[in-house]
């Protein structure tokens, strides 16, 4: 389990910045914990003190909700039921690597994989790639070769496991399916040498880097007997002193090999925007994964923009703050019209009666799940914006307030509002198309997440990058 978590923070800074190749640092100030050591470490605690999973899912979700969970998760995880959501992600595999080790035949780990699973994951793939990846490290943990482990998940799971990291690397994107990742990240540990080989393996493939290395390093630490103490030592450093707890129990009572004790400071989980593309319809997220389906910063969640767990809704409201049309008028009827006075309040006395379109105001809704509403008018009255950069000016608006926003008491914006849930900007009366919307967005995201605006140098190359993106 070091060894996934391990693979879960040395990928956590290359899930948004992919790389192709093994010559990087594993660790550094900017790497942090994801969804993928949380989980993985809320199993742990689950099998330790024979707890429902379930519940000790919504638990550890609410002691870490901005830890970069999908927008799935997140609504099953705020909501009161407890049904699965049907998933074939690969959150089931991220997830499993105690099965392997708390359990002690074959059968009784693909049984209990299936079963932790389907708190969530209940779809065939979900199954398949939590079983895939348990059987995976009770094997090698059990003294199989990799030839063994090969050939039976191959057979078993109907896993192409004949291809190398050679020819996977070149054209592999970011997959969040169970389908698309468990087996390659099978094949980073078939060809590694060693624990470090085959975390850096995995991070070269690129796509999701952190969940891929996270099942690759849960194997790999079972084969190589362990995570090398200067390795383990400094990822569990970066875990909380309660992490570092549950971890420490699961080894003295499962593993015959003890927890290293970190001599690191525990660190705070590191903060992350994490964007969600809402649209009711799907002609939005069609657009968006024609255009850039493998943007590792942008989850998309089909439904109302309401269901998703976040901490602020983005409206596209006019320059003057009326939210009594379209999507606005949901949004003050869901949260009250306060927000609709509290926004033309600000809108008068901060920005001399009129929020243009690029700027923002993020405005209190005092609701207890979405605390915030975020005001990014794309147009100054209803009108028809089709040929302007208006969504893009919003949207980078959104992003760079959250980035580098202060409020009143000086707490920084992004570590209040780490999940955003954006509906289409200027696709209803504006009449943008959702394929120009998903440009504009796509643009929007490169240059404040990614860092890729530069200034430009002339007046043409600013005119091009405008009629690219209409």
């Amino acid at each position: 389990m070091i060894g996934a978590i391990t693979g879960d923070i040395v990928g956590s800074i290359y899930e948004w910045r992919n790389i192709k190749h093994k010559n990087f640092e594993l660790f550094g100030p900017d790497n942090f914990f994801t969804d993928d050591s949380v989980l993985t470490i809320a199993l742990m605690d689950s099998i330790f003190r024979n707890e429902n999973y379930g519940d000790v899912l919504k638990l550890y979700y609410t002691q870490y909700p901005n830890a970069g969970y999908g927008g799935s998760f997140h609504k099953w995880a705020i909501s009161e039921e407890c049904e699965p959501y049907n998933s074939w992600g690969n959150g089931s595999a991220m997830r499993t690597s105690a099965v392997g080790y708390a359990y002690n035949t074959l059968e009784e780990v693909l049984d209990k994989a299936k079963y932790f699973a389907s708190f969530t994951h209940n779809h065939p793939e979900g199954i398949k790639g939590a079983q895939a990846t348990s059987a995976a490290i009770f094997m090698a943990r059990s003294g199989s070769s990799k030839e063994k482990i090969r050939q039976y998940i191959a057979t078993q799971f109907d896993y192409d496991l004949n291809r190398t990291l050679e020819s996977i690397r070149p054209s592999y994107i970011f997959d969040v399916s169970c389908q698309g990742t468990v087996p390659e990240a099978i094949i980073a540990f078939l060809e590694s040498v060693d624990f470090e080989d085959a975390i850096r393996n995995a991070i070269s493939l690129g796509g999701d880097s952190d969940t891929l290395a996270c099942i690759t390093g849960g194997i790999a630490e079972a084969f190589y007997d362990g995570v090398p103490a200067s390795i383990a030592n400094q990822s569990i450093g970066y875990l909380n002193d309660d992490l570092s707890v549950v971890v420490s129990n699961f080894y003295n009572k499962y593993c015959s090999k003890k927890v290293v004790q970190s001599t690191q400071k525990p660190k705070k989980l590191q903060k992350q925007m994490n964007i969600v593309l809402t649209d009711i319809d799907g002609d939005l997220i069609k657009a968006w994964n024609d255009i850039a389906g493998n943007n590792p910063h942008v989850t998309t969640y089909q439904g109302s923009i309401f269901d998703v767990g976040c901490d602020a809704i983005v409206s596209p409201a006019n320059s003057f703050g009326f939210m009594d049309g379209s999507l606005d008028f949901l949004i003050s009827e869901f949260f009250g019209w306060h927000v609709q006075d509290r926004l033309q309040q600000a809108i008068k006395t901060k920005h001399n009666g009129e929020l243009l379109v690029g700027q923002v105001e993020i405005v209190p809704t005092d609701h207890q799940s979405i605390p915030y509403v975020i005001s990014a008018p794309t147009m100054r009255v209803p009108m028809d914006i089709k040929g302007t950069a208006n969504p893009y000016l919003a949207i980078r608006g959104v992003l760079l307030a959250v980035k580098n926003g202060v409020f009143k008491d000086g707490t920084a914006v992004k570590d209040r509002i780490k999940t955003i849930a954006f509906p289409g900007m200027g696709t209803g009366v504006g009449q943008i198309t959702p394929t120009v919307f998903a440009k504009q967005m796509k643009q929007a995201v490169e240059d404040v997440i990614e860092g890729g605006f530069e200034f430009p140098k002339t007046i043409w190359n600013i005119e091009k990058s405008h009629q690219n993106m209409n």
